[in-house]
């Protein structure tokens, strides 16, 4: 061969793994804390306000919210009772954290119920809409962004005025994020896609997220005359820091055989993305090829991710020794 084309061969193939080696990284498993099983709408359940996070569980017929340092340290909890009323909630439907303060959803009577850091209520807004709520945000202190189950709109809604600013269609069903004047919103379904609105709710940008190949070996189904493809797989959960977006490519995968539900194992994987949606890394856990449960993204940083995990008999439980592992996992880029 002409040493000339060989020189250049190598050069290439040199390029080519650097390229490769800087767009995916290795984190290693770090710290871990366990927590008990957390509300309905799990993902939505749990946030961080960049200093420390939190989460909802239940117990005893009481809610629990936790907040936590970063390092796991300094847990403090207080209660909210189950309930109607002011400062009670039925059912939880996620928590958003804005200026020290908690604000809760509750699903069935469509309020928000805000607490301080101390556990104590601070107030009530009650949600003007009649359509389910599948997920919410704090645009600000006094506005929210709602994506609703059956009209599938993304609204924005004043809690003062306790009205409709806007709203547009999103057919997808997802979660919903508000970032830096920004609206974010993510599948939970083929096709992955994350969208990016402005204030206006106006549409920006839309990514559709990277998929494995066993994703491609799902069917569809018949279901009663509708065919539907079965699965609930994109992480549906984020993290925001000042230039980047933290997200799980595949969160839960639940095939549906003879109308049995039978979780399949996966290799979890963080993809990270800048504020106009396009990639600039994937990170895979090391030492975990496999997991059975479910990932959400919690914290995010150039070299420290914290998720929480639900793993039953994975590579994850058993690098703890168990059977299965529930709780927030810190990792760090390999060697630091």
């Amino acid at each position: 061969m002409n040493k000339q084309l060989l020189y250049f061969l190598c050069i290439v193939l040199s390029v080519s793994s650097c390229k490769y080696n800087k767009h995916v990284d290795v984190f290693k498993i770090g710290t871990s804390y366990e927590t008990p099983v957390l509300t309905s709408n799990y993902s939505q359940c749990m946030k961080s306000d960049g200093e420390g996070l939190c989460y909802l569980s239940n117990r005893n017929n009481t809610f629990i919210l936790t907040y936590l340092d970063l390092d796991f340290k300094n847990p403090a909890t207080f209660e909210i009772p189950v309930g109607k009323g002011p400062g009670e909630i039925q059912v939880s439907g996620g928590v958003s954290i804005c200026n020290d303060k908690f604000y809760i959803l509750d699903l069935i009577s469509r309020k928000l119920e805000v607490y301080d850091k101390d556990g104590n209520h601070i107030d009530t807004f009650y949600i003007n809409i009649t359509d389910n709520i599948l997920s919410f945000d704090l645009f600000d202190e006094n506005r929210i962004v709602i994506k609703t189950e059956n009209t599938k709109e993304l609204i924005l809604y004043d809690l003062m005025e306790k009205k409709i600013l806007k709203s547009v269609k999103q057919n997808q069903l997802g979660s919903v994020y508000c970032n830096d004047g920004n609206i974010y919103h993510i599948s939970i379904s083929l096709p992955f896609v994350f969208s990016h609105f402005d204030k206006e709710l106006s549409r920006m940008n839309e990514k559709k997220i990277k998929t494995d190949k066993i994703i491609n070996d799902l069917k569809l189904l018949n279901d009663n005359g509708r065919s539907i493809l079965t699965g609930d797989f994109l992480g549906y959960s984020a993290y925001f820091d000042d230039s980047n977006i933290y997200t799980p490519t595949v969160s839960k995968r639940i095939y549906i055989e003879k109308s049995s539900s039978v979780r399949k194992p996966y290799q979890p994987e963080i993809v990270i993305l800048n504020k106009k949606l396009k990639v600039n890394r994937y990170v895979h856990i090391q030492g975990v090829n496999t997991i059975n449960g479910y990932v959400t993204v919690v914290f995010g940083s150039n070299s420290d991710i914290i998720l929480h995990v639900v793993d039953n008999g994975g590579d994850i439980a058993k690098y703890f020794n168990k059977d299965c592992f529930k709780g927030f996992l810190h990792i760090t880029v390999s060697g630091q």
